[in-house]
């Protein structure tokens, strides 16, 4: 714990009367000056009461911490965590934001047209073409394919549309084939076909108004969870302090 003191460095700390080297080597006395220490302490005659000093101000205060400066040891590296980075954070929060904005306005337009499609007006338009077609895939469905011709305020519009989502399910779908077999005796080229179309927009026609499902449910609940996981992590973020204003204010 301690190291032994030349007489020069004894002299600038002030250890005891000591003018140069070649005094103390002739006189035969020894100084001690703690190892920790930058520059030489007031020193002792006696080494044992030096080592004593050394060893109480090496005590650690229970309860306090101290915060290393300069490098980490090689030694520890193992053990060492990262501060967390409030950057990345923030722009965690903000992809969070955004994916629930988009994720939004895709689960809003189509619970819109299936809500505001059942106050639509109605009129006739007539089958031009007419096909039965199977969805491979993970749901497999038997679905309606039309071709019709619809007159509005003397305008004639064409359209594909069967469902009022373009996704194929229900009641345009369906998993037996023989119902779907069924439905298509009535859908034969050149017959009347009852039909919504949009007020402001006449190009958009349906034949059938879908229902609510689990889809547009579900997309609700995970627009909500991003959004608000997206605001809990700008708000940690600013919170926290950044890596470099630890290092440089830490002790």
């Amino acid at each position: 714990m301690v190291r032994r003191a030349q007489g020069s460095e004894c002299r600038a700390a002030n250890c005891w009367e000591a003018t140069t080297s070649a005094s103390l080597e002739n006189s035969g006395k020894s100084q001690y000056c703690p190892i920790y220490e930058p520059i030489c302490q007031p020193c002792d005659r006696q080494p044992g009461r030096m080592e004593a000093d050394a060893t109480a101000r090496s005590v650690i205060v229970p309860g306090k911490t101290t915060t290393p400066r300069g490098p980490i040891p090689v030694g520890k590296m193992s053990n060492y965590v990262p501060p967390p980075d409030p950057q990345g954070n923030k722009i965690l929060g903000w992809l969070f934001i955004l994916s629930a904005i988009l994720i939004a306005v895709f689960t809003s337009t189509r619970v819109y047209d299936k809500v505001a499609s059942r106050s639509w007006p109605t009129t006739y338009g007539k089958i031009f073409s007419s096909a039965m077609y199977h969805t491979s895939g993970r749901s497999s469905l038997w679905c309606v394919k039309l071709r019709y011709r619809y007159v509005i305020d003397g305008k004639t519009f064409f359209s594909t549309r069967v469902s009022t989502t373009r996704m194929a399910g229900p009641p345009a779908c369906d998993r037996d084939k023989e119902v779907i077999t069924a439905r298509m005796e009535r859908y034969r080229p050149g017959a009347l076909l009852k039909i919504r179309y949009h007020p402001t927009n006449p190009e958009t026609a349906t034949v059938y108004i879908d229902e609510l499902d689990m889809m547009d449910y579900l997309f609700s609940l995970i627009s909500v969870f991003l959004l608000f996981g997206g605001i809990k992590a700008i708000r940690d973020a600013a919170k926290m302090r950044s890596p470099v204003d630890i290092l440089l204010n830490r002790g």
